[in-house]
């Protein structure tokens, strides 16, 4: 449903896969910065936030390592 709805979101995902840019850029889009924001589909957020989680999990220690 996120690649449906969002695609510009999935290719996003797609090319930033692996870095820790792409936890960057969820965190832009799980928390709310810019106010007026309407939200994501209670789908799509779940979708974004599994994404998140898995996402860390491979890149957590790259991000130790930058400390």
């Amino acid at each position: 449903m996120l690649i449906e709805k969002f695609p510009h979101i999935g290719n996003r995902i797609d090319l930033l896969w692996g870095t820790v840019d792409l936890q960057d850029y969820l965190n832009t889009l799980i928390v709310d910065e810019r106010s007026g924001r309407k939200g994501f589909p209670h789908l799509v957020a779940g979708a974004i936030l599994r994404i998140h989680t898995e996402h860390y999990k491979l890149i957590k220690p790259k991000l130790k390592k930058n400390k």
